[in-house]
């Protein structure tokens, strides 16, 4: 009951309101509200307070009304104030009821020098990093040109150059001549499909020559030779002289780009995409219209990327690289004119999705959240909260869906696991849950010891009741024992929530918080562990059963 025994006890000379005997939560309101004054932009904030036992408001019919009524969007459930009975009450209407689809639920739990912080949302973190990227992760589109980049490439050949301008040629674009010319030399398909292409009639509907790229040593080796002797060579009075030395920046950025590895960024893994396509297509079937928006412009870019050899969208930015300026200047044209292109073109897909799934979004709307999420396709993330009623609500409660959440457990952490300071943590809030204390609050020797045995007689007795959270496949032999030590060492902390460890574990929640709120970073999951003993932060995988 914090907000019954919790009190500011000073009063400042000048200060406003005398805040003698007033409970804190009242305290801080005033110093909060007075934080964030009213203004034209965001209108003021204001504070709401209700000075009953958590338990019983939350168990209360009053509670679902409260949380429409002032709109919540955010909980912070301190588990020293609340049994794991609220707990699975707070979950079960939470997780219940539409209306509450938005609010974020955080459970923190501290004692001693150990907090754990455990997150639940009906909805997922849906984020859009936005990242200017480098000349590595920039899709300069070098092996698969759009029309206006290859016509500007063909124009720009060292020998059609001056030779002052020859070691300005962009470094990717000397790769796309290395790979014409390896193309020509040792890919029989190639010049078959140019011969088809410059012998059409109707010249603008055929395919464009699709280029391969060497993927293993022998070829390598096979694009480097061309680059060298064929694009960085030229004849002069019928002597071959290297017009590049392989010395030179530009030439060896564009050896890098010929590899597979800093080759095609088509060719490379984005499980983040994969995870955020097969979401989408989860989501929207089942929600039809009422999925956001995120998820059918998400749809969008994935159409895109089938339709356009594997591309993602080009983005706004493009990265600084090695050229002249007025080579760069038109260069960085071509790239923003084809991403306009681009991005159109997914707005007219996403368009299309809206309307089949009957969906009603003004185009000012989706033009918006095609601006911030078609650019930075590469960096869409997802994070998916493991449900807290799985974790709260007893099994046999449970009708449908998870019933118990795991957690990966590493037994050869020993005192160090995470895994096991949360279990710990755990423990001993069941323990408070039925004794209306924290074990090791009473300051006696006699009654430490007391509680520490009781406390773990209950989990020697049953652990599976505790360890429903944990990776059935670890070895137990050792485990147990490891987690013992971890609960004792929790029961010392007698559920003391020390200034530094509080301070640490309200300032992570804070900080997750703002991610989920503004959709910009990756949040850190359902779980992260604090161990003051090491002065570490560990982010925890969870999955449901």
């Amino acid at each position: 009951e914090d907000a019954q025994t919790n009190f500011f006890l000073s009063n400042a000379s000048g200060s406003a309101q005398n805040k003698i005997g007033q409970l804190l939560v009242d305290a801080a309101k005033v110093s909060l509200v007075d934080l964030h004054r009213p203004n034209e932009e965001t209108g003021g904030v204001t504070g709401n307070t209700i000075a009953e036992n958590p338990n019983s408001f939350v168990t209360s019919a009053k509670f679902a009304a409260f949380l429409k009524e002032k709109n919540v969007n955010v909980i912070l459930a301190a588990a020293s104030a609340v049994t794991k009975e609220t707990l699975a009450t707070l979950a079960a209407v939470v997780e219940g009821d539409k209306a509450f689809a938005r609010v974020f639920v955080l459970v923190l739990h501290i004692s001693g020098y150990i907090g754990a912080i455990r997150m639940g949302s009906v909805r997922d973190a849906t984020i859009v990093k936005s990242v200017k990227p480098s000349e590595e992760t920039f899709d300069n589109r070098y092996s698969d040109p759009f029309p206006a980049l290859r016509e500007w490439m063909d124009t720009h050949y060292p020998d059609m150059v001056h030779e002052a301008e020859r070691t300005r040629i962009p470094f990717f674009v000397l790769a796309y001549h290395a790979l014409v010319s390896y193309n020509e030399k040792y890919v029989p398909a190639y010049s078959e499909q140019r011969m088809v292409r410059e012998g059409s009639k109707d010249f603008a509907h055929v395919p464009a020559v699709t280029l391969k790229l060497p993927n293993e040593s022998k070829e390598w080796v096979q694009a480097q030779t061309c680059l060298r002797d064929d694009v960085c060579t030229i004849e002069i009075k019928g002597t071959r002289l290297p017009c590049l030395d392989d010395q030179d920046e530009t030439f060896g950025d564009a050896l890098l780009l010929l590899t597979r590895a800093k080759g095609d960024l088509r060719a490379r893994s984005v499980p983040e995409l994969k995870r955020t396509w097969d979401r989408a297509d989860k989501i929207i079937e089942a929600q039809k219209g009422e999925a956001e928006l995120f998820w059918f412009v998400a749809k969008g870019i994935q159409a895109f990327q089938k339709n356009n050899n594997g591309h993602l969208p080009l983005s706004t930015e493009i990265p600084d690289f090695h050229t002249n300026t007025d080579w760069y200047r038109e260069l960085v044209g071509i790239y923003r004119t084809e991403s306009t292109r681009e991005a159109k073109e997914v707005f007219n897909t996403t368009k299309v999705l809206l309307a089949q799934y009957n969906k009603s979004v003004d185009d000012e709307t989706l033009k918006a959240t095609c601006e911030r999420m078609v650019p930075n396709a590469r960096y869409l993330a997802v994070t998916s909260y493991v449900s807290l009623s799985a974790e709260y609500v007893p099994t046999s409660a449970i009708s449908e869906g998870p019933k118990g959440v795991l957690l990966s457990y590493s037994p050869e952490e020993g005192l160090h696991d995470p895994c096991g300071w949360y279990i710990a943590l755990k423990v001993a809030h069941n323990f408070a849950s039925t004794e209306r204390r924290f074990p090791g609050g009473i300051n006696t020797t006699a009654a430490y010891e007391a509680d520490k045995r009781a406390v773990a007689a209950k989990f020697a007795a049953e652990p599976s009741q505790f360890t429903d959270v944990v990776d059935t496949d670890c070895n137990w032999v050792t485990s147990n024992e490891n987690i013992m030590s971890q609960i004792e060492e929790i029961v010392r902390g007698g559920g003391g929530e020390l200034i530094t460890t509080a301070a640490i574990v309200g300032a992570l929640a804070a900080q997750e918080v703002i991610k989920y709120v503004q959709q910009r970073y990756i949040p850190a999951g359902s779980l992260i562990v604090f161990d003051g003993h090491e002065s570490l932060t560990h982010c925890v995988g969870v999955a449901s059963k």
